[in-house]
């Protein structure tokens, strides 16, 4: 499986690379738009968000407008010991080059699952993304560990990948420690559990 999924992550690497920026910035901004536009969205009090690298559907718009109607934003950040833990960001220029040179809060305020009562929603990146709203990583599992965590704990969460239209198939390599996101936000449509 982990070869099949090796040989999914070069194809996808290289087949969103190809979208022409023009494009990307283009659905970038209808993603954001059809996001923002989702009650998971508009009744999240926290969003923990990737902060977009790359050839990934931007985020920028996302932390800017979440941050102006006051929403607590907190990003990612990669530790020593293999997991992330999200740290609250009140401005791009707080932002510091971390591992794998993805930009990364300061370390000041920490988003502790097992204390939110809040409506919360984790924007999580990825390659690719199925029908049945399973996600292919970069290959770290960061992102799958999180979230089986904060599942475990009961914390009041729901997940959602943005992704092009050339990231969705029908059906993409999964196993068993893959987590299966709440929805995925297209610039034509939204997968969601129904």
């Amino acid at each position: 499986m982990s070869q099949e999924k090796q040989q999914w992550r070069q194809k996808m690497k290289i087949l969103r690379n190809e979208i022409s920026l023009q494009k990307r910035k283009q659905d970038s901004q209808e993603i954001q738009k059809q996001l923002i536009a989702q009650k998971e969205y508009k009744n999240c009090e926290k969003l923990l968000l990737y902060i977009s690298v790359g050839s990934e559907v931007e985020t920028e718009f996302l932390f800017e407008q979440a941050l102006s109607c006051g929403k607590k934003v907190f990003a990612p950040k990669v530790k020593e010991s293999g997991k992330i833990e999200f740290y609250a960001v009140y401005s791009k220029s707080e932002l510091v080059y971390g591992k794998f040179h993805i930009p990364e809060p300061i370390e000041r305020e920490k988003f502790i699952p097992e204390k939110q009562i809040d409506p919360i929603l984790i924007l999580v990146p990825g390659l690719a993304f199925d029908h049945r709203r399973y996600r292919l990583g970069y290959g770290g599992g960061y992102y799958d560990r999180y979230l089986q965590k904060i599942k475990q704990m009961k914390c009041p969460y729901l997940s959602f990948g943005l992704a092009f239209e050339e990231q969705i198939f029908a059906k993409i390599p999964s196993d068993t420690l893959d987590q299966i996101l709440d929805g995925i936000v297209t610039p034509k449509q939204i997968y969601r559990k129904v």
